[in-house]
């Protein structure tokens, strides 16, 4: 489920399935995980994505890190280059 806010993309993804680990930390998360993310346009060609995962089974308190991701080169087909502000591994959805 997506929709906006101000300035603001707001997202909320669930349904993950299999094992999701989050690439920087070595983190384990559960299939029960939720993703929330606020994606927002932080310059002109900066775009920011605020996530917080919560997780009853594998965390003791939600914690949100930020993305930075930069616009993607004059010519591609997208504005922003997703696959650039990458940060999940196996990660797939039902």
């Amino acid at each position: 489920m997506y929709k906006r806010q101000g300035d603001e993309l707001v997202a909320e993804t669930t349904l993950f399935k299999g094992v999701m680990v989050l690439n920087q930390s070595g983190l384990t998360l559960s299939e029960d995980v939720v993703m929330s993310e606020r994606w927002k346009q932080t310059g002109p060609d900066t775009l920011t994505d605020t996530i917080t995962p919560t997780d009853a089974k594998a965390l003791k308190v939600p914690f949100t890190f930020v993305k930075t991701c930069p616009a993607a080169p004059r010519g591609r087909q997208a504005r922003w280059c997703a696959p650039t502000c990458g940060y999940l591994g196996s990660a797939r959805k039902r």
